[in-house]
């Protein structure tokens, strides 16, 4: 598996805010995943459809909401299993 360095929540969050970003979170199976994500509206605009456009949900503290780059669709993890991110793979 990649070195990842660890990081907070919010670190991420910013750093998605204008770029995608690799990361790393524990799934509920136990197993990782690697994730490419962004909030970057302009990013999130080049890849969407009107498929994947986010839902209205009631913010949730315990997740982290993202566009994923290579699934183009909205996904979560829960705060508490992110593991951390790539710094080379800032784009």
């Amino acid at each position: 598996m990649d070195n990842y360095i660890t990081c907070s929540v919010d670190f991420l969050k910013k750093k998605m805010g204008d770029s995608v970003i690799c990361f790393f979170f524990r799934k509920a199976d136990d197993s990782v995943r690697r994730a490419f994500g962004t909030l970057s509206p302009i990013i999130i605009d080049r890849y969407s459809s009107p498929s994947s456009e986010k839902k209205d949900s009631k913010f949730n503290p315990e997740l982290v909401t993202y566009f994923d780059i290579e699934k183009l669709q909205w996904r979560s993890f829960r705060v508490s299993r992110l593991l951390g991110y790539l710094p080379d793979y800032d784009i």
